[in-house]
């Protein structure tokens, strides 16, 4: 059980930062935000940052 709260908690920052890095870049930003990026935008930089954050 241990283990599993541990990977879970690795997967969680490393999107949590992925987000981060991409709403301070600014490229894809929604509109609440003051962007006008696409949910599917927003969702493929975050992956595409956590994916590298985990290698």
């Amino acid at each position: 059980m241990k283990s599993s709260v541990f990977v879970l908690w690795i997967l969680s920052k490393a999107i949590f930062d992925a987000t981060g890095k991409v709403i301070c870049q600014g490229e894809y930003v929604t509109y609440d935000l003051g962007g006008n990026a696409k949910m599917s935008e927003i969702i493929d930089a975050i992956a595409k940052y956590a994916e590298a954050e985990m290698k």
